[in-house]
């Protein structure tokens, strides 16, 4: 992945993160890369427990890349509000 990866959630359930741990569990969805000021990002849309055990356990999450046709968001984006694309993830 060569995106900067991003995330809004606030919580993580720790309890969530070390079954995750023990499951080996490192599967982390992210959308389209949207490119803001020359950097490229990407956002978590569903994983977010799996990355924080991937980074716990110092090894590379596994990354699902959906297309614009996957993400519900993806219609802000052919918008091109970018700015409404990242509030709404």
């Amino acid at each position: 992945m060569g995106a900067t990866i991003i995330t809004s959630q606030w919580f993580l359930d720790d309890a969530i993160v070390a079954t995750k741990r023990a499951e080996r569990d490192y599967a982390v969805t992210v959308g389209p890369v949207v490119t803001i000021d020359g950097t490229t990002y990407q956002v978590v849309l569903d994983g977010n427990h799996s990355l924080a055990a991937a980074l716990a356990d110092g090894v590379s999450p596994v990354y699902t890349e959906v297309d614009r046709t996957d993400d519900l968001g993806a219609y802000l984006l052919d918008a091109g509000d970018i700015e409404g694309y990242l509030a709404h993830h």
